[in-house]
């Protein structure tokens, strides 16, 4: 039975509350705020109405020197409050009016201010609290493809995607969770995941047997290449940094030597990743057969006449 209360004219003693705002609460509830501007008064009645209908009292008469209440109205619509001070049959003009608008009792409304960037090697996605939520479902598609996949549900409005492709462009799009009950989708936002750190197009070249020459892909935020090698793909040793260049030359090798090499890039004393282990082996050494020089007359050859038998320079 909605409270009543006959009065006859606002009392100019007794001033009305101000600044009266309004917000929707997760738990459903209206919270009102007011500015109390008299000690006069001994409570203070609240109305509200909802979708441009009569004017109902909300509640029971709310004590005096209150500046702030709850109220439960389950319906959907629009709502509008006001408040004004009471003492005994007296009562001041109404203050402002505050309105909202509540949805559907069940359905939340979408998230919003869905924002995408990166970092490091992840997406990071963060949106709007949804009033009434009690989780959120992220979901991804590659660009254009429409083959969406559930990224993340829980109860945070923000999550970092980490499971991706680089240099890939991605669709998300989040929904608002109440109960058994999912929101329509948030606009959908595109994002371009990071280029990768992982060096790679890593070229080995044995240039004799003592030489190797690597060459690789420069990185998009490298400033320099750790390269290391191995002689039996486990014990790793550092043999280089690298600045300004994708080249490096490893000299005074052993011939005919199997070695492992592996080049991590790096943003100053940060170690971003490792590229895939490349395998190369040195040549031979060479073999030097010295030039021998002879006469027939030397070798005893009698019956040729004065002849030179000469062995060439082999290498092997």
């Amino acid at each position: 039975m909605p409270l009543t209360r006959t009065i006859a004219s606002p009392i100019k003693d007794l001033a009305a509350p101000s600044g009266l705002a309004v917000q929707l609460q997760p738990d459903g509830k209206f919270k009102l705020d007011w500015m109390d501007n008299t000690n006069a008064e001994t409570g203070f009645e609240l109305q509200y109405r909802y979708n441009n209908g009569n004017w109902i009292s909300a509640s029971s008469q709310l004590p005096a020197n209150a500046t702030t209440t709850s109220v439960t109205l389950s319906q959907a619509g629009t709502y509008e409050f006001r408040i004004r001070s009471v003492r005994t049959t007296d009562a001041s003009t109404w203050s402002n009016t505050a309105s909202i608008v509540k949805s559907t009792s069940d359905t939340p409304l979408p998230p919003t201010s869905l924002n995408a960037s990166t970092m490091d090697e992840a997406i990071i996605l963060a949106w709007s609290p949804v009033i009434g939520a009690s989780a959120y479902r992220l979901e991804r598609s590659l660009s254009g493809q429409n083959n969406w996949s559930v990224v993340y549900e829980g109860t945070e409005s923000h999550y970092d995607d980490k499971y991706i492709t680089p240099d890939a462009s991605y669709d998300y799009r989040v929904y608002a969770i109440s109960g058994n009950v999912v929101s329509q989708a948030s606009e959908i936002r595109t994002q371009l995941s990071p280029p990768t750190t992982k060096p790679s197009d890593i070229v080995a070249v044995a240039e004799s047997d003592k030489i190797i020459n690597l060459s690789w892909k420069e990185i998009q935020g490298a400033n320099s290449y750790i390269i290391e090698r191995s002689t039996d793909g486990t014990n790793w040793k550092k043999i280089a940094t690298v600045t300004n260049a994708t080249t490096y030359q490893n000299r005074s090798l052993a011939a005919a030597t199997t070695y492992f090499y592996r080049i991590s890039s790096a943003w100053y004393t940060v170690t971003m990743e490792t590229s895939d282990i490349v395998i190369v082996k040195t040549k031979l050494a060479s073999t030097i057969v010295p030039t021998l020089k002879v006469t027939s007359s030397q070798i005893g050859i009698t019956d040729v006449p004065h002849h030179t038998i000469q062995w060439a320079q082999l290498f092997y």
